[in-house]
């Protein structure tokens, strides 16, 4: 059993890679990551020496490990980071060794591999991801439209109640001025009336109307 190492992952999905040959390493990248060369060293002394392709979790991170005939390749990678692409990434590394600059070949792969557009899934899984924003965005405005689409309906609603309102007022007080004058006019007449009446009283010599028979 391996003994428990922690470190920091670092920030790129693949964080480091090995070419092995029987227990000489061959090329490694970066060369500063020496907790994962630590470890890496570990398992290419105790790894069966048969075809296989494994893969060990060890301080929060995966080794994932080809041994392929002579060469042993490993990768070190973020524990959630596609399976299918790192062992891509071993079986593109084999295609390329020997006869290449191992270190060169291992920088580039691991930069071809951790750009999220190299792979098919991931790209798309980006673009759904993206088209989802753009739609949630899309949805927001939209909710945020209706909003104030309430509120104006709202404002119309309160309007149209104070125009009732206003309505209702106004006729009650048309009403009342209405009987206000016809009340005046009733009274008007009626003084008229006895006005009218003592006149001809006067006329007549009283109220037994003397001078008027």
């Amino acid at each position: 059993v391996l003994s428990s190492f922690f470190f920091v992952s670092a920030a790129m999905p693949i964080q480091y890679a090995m070419v092995a040959e029987g227990d000489d390493v061959l090329a490694e990248e970066p060369s500063s990551a020496r907790q994962h060369a630590q470890i890496a060293r570990q398992i290419v002394s105790k790894i069966e020496r048969k075809n296989q392709k494994r893969t060990l979790t060890q301080g929060g991170v995966n080794f994932h490990v080809k041994y392929s005939g002579t060469y042993l390749f490993l990768c070190v990678a973020d524990a959630d980071f596609p399976l299918r692409v790192c062992y891509k990434f071993l079986d593109d590394i084999e295609h390329e060794t020997p006869g290449r600059n191992l270190k060169s070949v291992l920088r580039n792969r691991m930069a071809h591999c951790n750009d999220p557009k190299s792979d098919d899934i991931m790209r798309v899984r980006g673009e759904i991801e993206e088209v989802k924003g753009v739609m949630m965005d899309n949805i927001d405005k939209v909710l945020e439209r209706q909003e104030r689409l309430d509120r104006m309906v709202e404002k119309t609603t309160t309007l149209a109640d104070q125009s009732s309102t206003f309505r209702q007022r106004s006729t009650a007080l048309k009403r009342h001025f209405c009987m206000q004058h016809f009340k005046m006019i009733i009274i008007i007449t009626v003084i008229v009336l006895v006005v009218l009446f003592f006149i001809i009283v006067a006329g007549c010599g009283g109220f037994s109307f003397p001078r008027c028979h």
